[in-house]
């Protein structure tokens, strides 16, 4: 697996420093860190990172139009409250998602980073007034092409009606990273329930024949 290099920027210490332990752990993560936003606009100018992990307090306040975000790398923003308020304030910045961190193990913050594609927003939580409410900031359509083969296989067995739990335990991952795998793909498939995702799952696979 290539190896993910990351920007790690939050002016809280003790949380920096937790996040980048929970990456560093990991062989196929490397991270560099900055407190201060200005230092890492301009560290991001001369280094690949693949991503920009940025505490949402460092891009403004809910309620206060942002800044456009400096950063060439797609950004994810952080928090430790997610609202939808949050949410408007990192996309509207620029921001190609927002990590409720405090919900994520660093087994599911590491899963999560690993299939992280910019074209989608990415969410740790995507309950359905969120998805109503972001509506204007998707970019994905009817397709599953923008899936990963481990969502496919997610939303497959959904779709033959197993529970997360019987998911969980078959693939050998905790509920919370199948929570996090089926966020991701109700959001490309931009819908705001289980059973909208295996309808439309259903639909768009089925054989061009036998389609009304």
């Amino acid at each position: 697996m290539a190896t993910k290099h990351v920007l790690l920027v939050n002016n809280n210490f003790a949380t920096m420093r937790g996040l980048a332990l929970a990456l560093q752990e990991q062989p196929d993560f490397e991270v560099e860190q900055c407190t201060e936003l200005h230092d890492a606009v301009v560290l991001a100018i001369s280094h690949p990172f693949d991503l920009v992990l940025m505490d949402v307090s460092l891009i403004g306040k809910p309620g206060v139009a942002p800044k456009p975000l400096q950063f060439n790398q797609p950004v994810v923003a952080l928090c430790q409250a997610a609202t939808t308020e949050i949410l408007a304030l990192a996309i509207s910045a620029g921001a190609r998602g927002l990590l409720h961190y405090t919900d994520l193990t660093a087994e599911d913050l590491c899963e999560t980073l690993r299939h992280f594609d910019p074209r989608n927003l990415l969410l740790s939580a995507t309950p359905a007034d969120w998805l109503r409410k972001i509506s204007r900031y998707r970019l994905t359509g009817n397709s599953t092409s923008a899936l990963t083969p481990r969502e496919s296989e997610m939303i497959e067995a959904l779709a033959n009606g197993k529970t997360r739990a019987v998911i969980a335990h078959e693939f050998n991952i905790s509920k919370q990273t199948v929570k996090t795998h089926l966020g991701r793909v109700f959001e490309k498939l931009q819908v705001a329930s289980a059973e909208e995702a295996v309808a439309k799952w259903r639909e768009i696979n089925r054989p061009p024949g036998s389609r009304k």
